[in-house]
């Protein structure tokens, strides 16, 4: 599922937004089709990237660029900002816990 039509902001500020380290990178979507699962080649044109500007197509530009490595490298990042972001949300259901413990215990 695409996330645009939910989300207002890119990926990338959402990191920043839910304290995830590791920040989206840009990726092109448009250009994953199975005939390009092993490209290797320069870049992908920015027309493949979903709200990019050239400004950032141009720092993650690549001469060498390989569908396949970059896949994998875009997927361990994705799993490591949901691993993260799970590990905030528990960080702080903790905190809340302790916060609104009484200061009287209370027996049963």
């Amino acid at each position: 599922m695409n996330s645009y039509p939910i989300l207002s902001k890119k990926l990338s500020a959402l990191g920043v937004d839910f304290n995830v380290n590791t920040l989206k990178s840009v990726f092109p979507y448009k250009f994953s089709l199975q005939d390009n699962f092993f490209y290797v080649g320069p870049t992908p044109n920015i027309d493949y990237c979903e709200n990019i500007t050239k400004e950032e197509y141009s720092k993650v530009f690549k001469v060498n660029w390989s569908f396949k490595e970059e896949s994998l490298l875009y997927l361990n990042d994705e799993n490591h900002n949901y691993k993260e972001n799970k590990e905030n949300k528990e960080l702080k259901k903790k905190k809340k816990d302790k916060s609104s413990n009484h200061l009287f215990p209370i027996n049963k």
